[in-house]
């Protein structure tokens, strides 16, 4: 039946108190989105493919959710190449603690002439 059975319209799917998002409930039990329900080894199998599958819309993929965005975040920015505009930005791109881990090398590409 999957997790709209009940719920047609958003706007009576009761909010949760966290952000005020929309939860699907079944009775007193949250029901997932079908994504929620896999394995987690099986989520990471299929990141693994789709970034294998087109690696130059990695930062397309992040945009999906707050679970992709850490996972291709982390392939993203580990190895970054900046121009010396870019490098100015280094500091808002890696402003959180967890894209500052990610990163393994910074390439600095100087045009000279």
């Amino acid at each position: 039946m999957g997790y709209r059975r009940r719920y047609e319209n958003p706007r009576s799917v009761p909010r949760t108190k966290k952000r005020g998002r929309r939860q699907l409930t079944d009775g007193n039990y949250a029901i997932s989105p079908p994504w929620l329900t896999l394995p987690v080894e099986l989520r990471l199998d299929i990141f693994d493919i789709v970034a294998r599958e087109d690696p130059s819309r990695l930062a397309v993929y992040a945009s999906v959710n707050r679970e992709w965005q850490h996972y291709f975040e982390r392939i993203t920015f580990k190895h970054l190449t900046l121009d010396l505009y870019r490098a100015m930005e280094l500091r808002w791109m890696a402003a959180d603690r967890r894209r500052q881990e990610a990163i393994k090398r910074i390439y600095l590409c100087i045009r000279l002439g």
